[in-house]
């Protein structure tokens, strides 16, 4: 499968995530140059993420063409991307409300010019989308993907993701899933570290930021006790490492009273 980079990279899918506060919400860092804040529309659902790089694997596949942005399928196509075997009355359902989200939410950066002006731009994911249903069980349809985000599967920024393993991740703990989708997206080299937690005096909406905490990504960040999201993330790196054996991951605590970090690498297994 193919998925955006920065969208496998942002924290706006899971859960137990809140509504986005569009004053506190950086969720691409970089992108564009800018800072880009999700300020509008519904929290996003691990199964959306899934669904959205149904779409995007398919629009690749059809010739990667900004110009034409449609992705056709199937209702079945869309339960399965869900986790759904069946299509009946509520997976429907779920299929709508996943479009919707996708549909509504909107996201923003702001730029300055060097004569003191100051530049915004919105956009969303899907421009448009489309479901025709029948009694006896069929149903299509088809979503517009929004030409920035086409322009990035376009220009290159894309992971490859192995249908299979996230799946299997996906039936069995969703934080595993989460987490090894973001870091099938990162570059590990010999191995990286990643906060689990915000340090004390970095705001939210700190620009400067790079990545997101790992509690960010998976929503466990703002969890009372921070050693039960500690034991949580280990629990989601022991899944992990068993659907994908090339990972090797370890969360340790740091010097600093209630941090904890992640520790990442990705071995080359050899047949």
């Amino acid at each position: 499968m193919a998925h955006e980079t920065n969208l496998a990279r942002a924290p706006i899918w899971g859960t137990d995530l809140p509504r986005p506060d569009p004053q506190a919400t950086v969720v691409l860092p970089n992108l564009y140059g800018q800072a880009v804040h999700h300020v509008e529309g519904p929290a996003l659902t691990f199964s959306d993420e899934r669904l959205m790089a149904e779409f995007t694997t398919d629009w690749m596949r059809d010739g990667c063409r900004v110009e034409r942005r449609i992705v056709e399928f199937s209702e079945n196509a869309a339960c399965r991307a869900l986790g759904y075997s069946q299509t009946g009355g509520r997976q429907r359902t779920l299929v709508k409300k996943a479009l919707r989200r996708l549909r509504s939410s909107t996201f923003e950066f702001t730029g300055r010019h060097p004569d003191g002006s100051f530049e915004r731009r919105g956009w969303g994911m899907l421009n448009d989308y489309y479901l025709r249903s029948w009694s006896e069980g069929r149903g299509v349809g088809w979503v517009e993907i929004s030409e920035p985000i086409a322009r990035l599967l376009a220009e290159g920024s894309f992971t490859y993701l192995h249908q299979p393993t996230w799946d299997e991740l996906r039936q069995d703990d969703d934080l595993a899933a989460r987490l090894w989708v973001f870091l099938e997206a990162e570059e590990l080299g010999e191995g990286r570290r990643y906060s689990v937690f915000r340090p004390e005096g970095v705001e939210a909406d700190g620009d400067a930021r790079q990545l997101p905490t790992i509690g960010e990504l998976l929503g466990v960040e703002t969890w009372a006790l921070r050693k039960k999201a500690a034991d949580r993330l280990r629990r989601a790196c022991r899944q992990l490492m068993t659907a994908d054996p090339r990972y090797v991951l370890s969360v340790v605590s740091s010097r600093d009273h209630g941090m904890w970090r992640l520790e990442a690498r990705r071995r080359r297994l050899t047949p």
